[in-house]
């Protein structure tokens, strides 16, 4: 499959590494010194790791990339590494999965895990620990994407998808511009926010042909990814 992504975008790629990573590689550093950190959290840190550095390999790439062939316990898997990563962390929103998939399906499952942990991210950002809650679904979806804040040109509107939510009870995205412009670089509700995360999330939508719907009020946010069913 190719990589849709301009020059420009592919410049700003490798900010990711340092975007997801420096918590992550702080924490098994120190792994071997660090009674709390568990094998399988250990591991699901290492596949968060893995994932981060081959999304930017894939992203910033002028030749063709593989897709996988998923199978629904591939996303529970990789939902479970996530709720894993979640929890470890000492400001980590709750994070609860649900997953209703019964097809295969074929997508780049790094991308796909390192566009979760951003939408994850930000979520906590804007939830606590004590009151608030992180919910993912993945569930088939077939019909028209409902008000879109990002359309892939080469995806129609109406078919089969493989829906991934993000939805958290945090206070929404601000009111003061329009929902698809946080999905530009550097455009934040946070006072000392980088504005890379969403933007992160639109460059694998684009790359996996896939629309985003943000859906936003006080209470309930929810940022959906429809990833095509029959990604060739």
């Amino acid at each position: 499959m190719n990589n849709p992504l301009t020059l420009e975008e592919k410049v700003t790629v490798p900010r990711l590494l340092d975007h997801d990573l420096t918590g992550v590689l702080a924490v098994l550093l120190d792994a071997n010194v660090n009674p709390d950190l568990d094998f399988n959290s250990i591991q699901a840190m290492r596949s968060l790791l893995v994932a981060t550095l081959e999304s930017v390999k894939i992203l910033t790439r002028y030749d063709n990339f593989r897709l996988d062939t998923i199978v629904p316990e591939h996303i529970e898997y990789l939902l479970s590494n996530h709720q894993l990563v979640q929890s470890y962390f000492e400001k980590g929103t709750p994070l609860s999965i649900h997953s209703n998939i019964d097809k295969e399906f074929r997508t780049q499952q790094d991308l796909v895990q390192s566009a979760l942990h951003n939408l994850i991210k930000n979520s906590s950002t804007y939830t606590s620990r004590e009151s608030g809650h992180i919910d993912i679904y993945v569930r088939d979806f077939s019909g028209e994407v409902p008000s879109p804040a990002y359309v892939m040109p080469d995806t129609p509107l109406a078919g089969d998808f493989v829906k991934f939510d993000v939805q958290d009870n945090g206070p929404g995205f601000s009111t003061n511009r329009p929902l698809n412009e946080f999905l530009q670089l550097g455009v934040t509700s946070r006072e000392r926010g980088g504005g890379f995360g969403l933007y992160y999330v639109g460059l694998v939508a684009k790359v996996l042909r896939s629309h985003i719907g943000i859906e936003s009020e006080p209470g309930n946010t929810t940022v959906s990814l429809y990833h095509p069913l029959n990604l060739e």
